[in-house]
């Protein structure tokens, strides 16, 4: 989701995917698209890291354990972006994928 300081939010995807690694792909592919659309400068993105590999893997362990993982970052007008993933009970079978 995006939520902007006017009111608005908007959605910026979803997907179902049968794994963990899966996840984190679709995780990664959505703050990838989202940060592509910033440009850099002044006033822009506070987006230190997009997403290293260890955020990357602390996502991946998260999800494995049945808890859900969320990457959260601010750009230079104020407006939050969230990107989410949660398992589903019977999608908890460890890191595969």
């Amino acid at each position: 989701m995006a939520y902007n300081p006017n009111g608005w939010t908007t959605s910026l995807g979803c997907a179902v995917v049968d794994s963990p690694r899966l996840a984190m792909r679709c995780v990664l592919k959505r703050v990838t698209d989202v940060a592509d659309q910033w440009h850099a400068g002044p006033g822009g993105p506070s987006w230190a890291l997009e997403m290293d590999s260890f955020e990357y893997e602390q996502g991946l362990d998260q999800l494995a354990a049945g808890r859900a993982y969320v990457f959260e970052v601010s750009d230079g007008d104020g407006t939050q972006y969230v990107v989410s993933a949660t398992p589903t009970p019977q999608a908890v079978t460890g890191r595969g994928g």
